[in-house]
């Protein structure tokens, strides 16, 4: 059996996380404030926009994140009365679906790292 170098499955595994926290960065930085005001009447969106505000760019990725959970989500969000179900069907959907792939490639590479962890350890 050929042995499997620890360092070329770290490149396979963090390689990835590299390029989506560059995209979230990216859309963080240029269409938060976009987005938000499309979701201007939803009081989550308000609270997350008044709580980070001031953050700098670590605020502006985290509103980025908490919007893409709310758009992966919305009904759990709806049924609290967090955000208005009729902005979020008027919500672009390019921008939708990017917001939604980002978070969801993100969630799998957090669980990939894991998984490495995991790997690592039983080694």
């Amino acid at each position: 059996m050929i042995p499997i170098e620890p360092g070329w499955v770290a490149l396979l595994v963090f390689s990835p996380g590299l390029i989506i926290l560059i995209l979230l960065i990216y859309i963080a930085h240029f269409y938060v404030e976009r987005i938000e005001s499309l979701l201007e009447k939803s009081s989550y969106i308000q609270g997350i926009r008044s709580t980070f505000l001031r953050a700098g760019l670590p605020g502006k990725v985290l509103r980025t994140c908490c919007i893409a959970c709310m758009m992966t989500m919305p009904a759990i969000y709806a049924r609290r009365g967090l955000i208005n179900m009729k902005e979020v069907n008027n919500f672009p959907l390019k921008m939708k679906r990017t917001l939604i792939g980002l978070w969801l490639a993100l969630t799998i590479e957090i669980l990939s790292m894991l998984v490495f962890r995991a790997w690592l350890y039983l080694r």
